[in-house]
C-alpha cells in the first residue's frame, strides 16, 4: 500500500491532535474532572443593596410566569429586572421637570405648530415620544411645555396654562 503526501498530511495533523489533547489531559491537569454548578444568585447583586431575593435564605423560587404576571401589574418583582432597550438613568440627562409657568412664552397654538410628534414607544412608566431629533419621557419639557401623558397615538403637553395634544400622522 502507497501512502500519498496528502495522507501523510492528514496523519501527520492527526498525531500533533491527539498530542496535543493527551497532554492537555494528562500534564496540565487542574484536578477538575467535571464543571462545577454556578450559583445564579450570585449574578443577580447589583451595583447597589442587595435584592431581596439574592439575601433569602433560599426562598421558593418565582416561576417565570407569576414574575412576568408581577412586572405587568407593576409591582416590584422579587428579581430584578430592567429594559435592555432604555438606558440607565446615568445616561440620561439630568432635567427636571417644570410644570409652573411657560418660560419660553410660546402660545398652544404656536407650540401645536412648530412641534410635529415623529414616534411613540409604549413601555409602561419608561414610554416616550420622538418629536424630530429628541427623545421625551414624562414630565420632560420642550420650549415650556412638559409632556404629561403619552397615548398609542398622541401626546399630551401642558405648561401650566392650557394643554395641547399632538397626534401621530398617519404614514400612507
Amino acid at each position: 500500500m502507497v501512502i500519498t503526501r496528502r495522507q501523510k498530511i492528514y496523519l501527520a495533523a492527526m498525531c500533533v491532535a491527539i498530542a496535543a489533547w493527551a497532554t492537555d489531559r494528562f500534564v496540565f491537569q487542574s484536578g477538575m474532572t467535571a464543571p462545577r454548578a454556578a450559583d445564579a444568585s450570585s449574578l443577580l447583586v447589583s451595583r447597589g443593596a442587595a435584592p431581596a431575593a439574592a439575601t433569602a435564605t433560599h426562598a421558593a423560587p418565582l416561576s417565570l410566569n407569576e414574575r412576568l404576571d408581577a412586572l405587568a401589574d407593576g409591582g416590584d418583582s422579587q428579581v430584578p429586572s430592567r429594559d435592555v432597550f432604555v438606558p440607565p438613568a446615568e445616561w440620561l440627562p439630568a432635567e427636571k421637570p417644570s410644570t409652573a409657568e411657560n418660560t419660553h412664552g410660546m402660545s398652544a397654538d404656536d407650540f401645536q405648530a412648530s412641534h410635529k410628534l415623529t414616534a411613540i414607544v409604549l413601555r409602561g412608566k419608561a414610554s416616550v415620544v420622538v418629536m424630530g431629533d429628541q427623545t421625551l419621557h414624562v414630565g420632560q419639557s420642550i420650549d415650556g411645555f412638559v409632556l404629561v401623558n403619552i397615548q398609542s397615538s398622541e401626546a399630551l403637553f401642558t405648561n401650566g396654562i392650557s394643554n395641547v395634544m399632538l397626534r401621530l400622522q398617519s404614514s400612507r
